[in-house]
């Protein structure tokens, strides 16, 4: 072999052994990628104990709240005011109004927001409608996308889909399922009892939505987009007071009467049974929720916060309570991610003041709050994001209050959601591999003229 070609084999080799190390060691989750991959990237960066900085960013004082809700990535906050008669959104960073409307003739029932906080659908007594928050219209007068009504008249909730694509809209004992794309309806479906509660989950795994209900006569009924005709039921003989279908569509969580709570695994075929009851006398309409995964429930009852692994062994076996004398809590809501729980109420039945508490569900037992804050009046709604970086509540109805919980993201959601200044901990932008791939560059490049200089020398 002639000189030449050993040093062109030995370029190509060195270049060969640095292109596997790169790919090995520069390898990231791309911005798209499913929420397993996006759990296991954020499990190994947050510690078993919180300890970030909690900082109130903004408030808003209004003449009256009747709820607040924030997308799941953070960046959007939106309020009904005025006895649910108004719709106006924020964004994460500032109290100026984005834009709000007035709902005419009705007041709002209810309102959702997408995951990126793109589409609001809104319910009233009269119709649905579709916001869609990128759209150029007058922010003193925002202006719907698309509207639908029937004639019936009664109360209506709304529940939209993560990607904003379906709303489940329920009004007496009808369920309709609104294709926001298209601006009509794809199915309608007609129950024999009035259904008290809706909500959908979508799987992008299966590329399936689900569409779960519960009615006055206590029925649990399960959806997909597809058709109308249920894929499975449940009789639990007393009347839904409120329902919650995770993120992905694989549980649901109910509460039933008044004295328990029904979890239905919907992976399991079928699933015409709840896989676990759980007694809660004392939890109301709003003291349940479920992770994005349905991997973790909170079951609030006044002085009481149960947190249920649905992954144990025994599903209905909680994984730990925290107990507070004098708390009356009235409101909680979990993570989407199942790490942190929001918690507002009062303190004492007599006591005007109002508590709000954010426990780490993490943290060692005995359980305590990882924040608590006590305010003069008291918190009457609160709404926590997908990782629990950001979270609001609402004193007495009349002040909004946004914070931010500095714990660090996973690379991918942290660039998805613009990077933002707030979030310090995030990974480094420049990956290892990429360092590596320079100095293979600089070795090749050496060799190449170490051994040139030997080739002249030796001529």
């Amino acid at each position: 072999m002639s000189k030449v070609s050993k040093i062109l084999s030995y370029v190509l080799l060195l270049a060969i052994f640095s292109t596997c190390c790169f790919t090995l060691l520069s390898v990231e989750t791309p911005s798209g990628a499913d929420n397993q991959n996006d759990k296991m990237v954020n499990d190994s960066m947050i510690p078993k104990s919180s300890g970030y900085t909690i900082t109130e960013k903004w408030n808003y004082t209004s003449s009256g709240i009747d709820d607040v809700k924030i997308s799941l990535d953070g960046n959007y906050v939106a309020i009904c005011q005025n006895t649910w008669n108004n719709l106006t959104l924020f964004h994460k960073d500032s109290n100026n109004t984005l834009w709000n409307t007035d709902i005419i003739p009705n007041s709002i029932n209810s309102f959702d927001i997408s995951a990126d906080g793109k589409y609001i659908s809104v319910g009233n007594t009269g119709s649905a409608y579709l916001f869609n928050n990128t759209e150029a219209t007058p922010a003193w007068s925002k202006t719907f996308m698309w509207k639908f009504s029937t004639i019936l008249y009664a109360p209506v909730q709304v529940a939209i889909s993560g990607d904003g694509k379906y709303t489940a809209w329920v009004k007496g004992t009808a369920l309709y399922l609104l294709d926001n794309t298209l601006k009509s309806s794809k199915w309608f479906y007609s129950g024999s009892s009035v259904i008290n509660a809706a909500d959908i989950g979508y799987n992008p795994i299966q590329n399936r939505y689900y569409i779960a209900i519960g009615d006055q006569a206590g029925n649990v009924t399960l959806f997909d987009d597809t058709s109308n005709v249920p894929l499975w039921w449940n009789e639990t003989g007393n009347p839904i007071n409120s329902l919650k279908i995770s993120d992905d569509g694989s549980h649901i969580l109910a509460k039933v009467g008044n004295d328990k709570v029904y979890f239905f695994d919907n992976t399991i075929e079928p699933s015409k049974s709840a896989l676990w009851t759980y007694p809660a006398p004392n939890a109301n309409y709003r003291n349940i929720d479920i992770s994005a995964d349905g991997k973790n429930v909170i079951i609030v009852e006044e002085p009481k916060v149960h947190y249920l692994n649905s992954t144990l062994t025994d599903p209905k076996q909680q994984e730990w309570e925290a107990l507070s004398d004098n708390d009356i809590i009235t409101e909680g809501a979990v993570s989407g991610d199942g790490k942190y729980i929001l918690l507002g109420g009062s303190i004492g039945m007599i006591n005007p003041d109002g508590v709000v508490e954010l426990y780490n569900s993490t943290n060692k037992l005995p359980k305590a709050p990882d924040w608590k804050d006590t305010k003069l009046v008291p918190i009457d709604y609160v709404a926590i994001n997908g990782f629990g970086n950001y979270f609001a509540f609402v004193e007495d109805y009349y002040i909004l209050r946004f914070y931010h919980h500095d714990v660090p993201l996973p690379r991918a959601i942290a660039a998805s959601s613009g990077g933002g200044g707030d979030d310090d901990d995030e990974e480094a932008a420049i990956p290892f591999g990429n360092y590596y791939l320079v100095f293979a560059c600089v070795a090749i490049i050496s060799l190449v003229v170490t051994m040139k200089r030997k080739v002249i020398f030796k001529a």
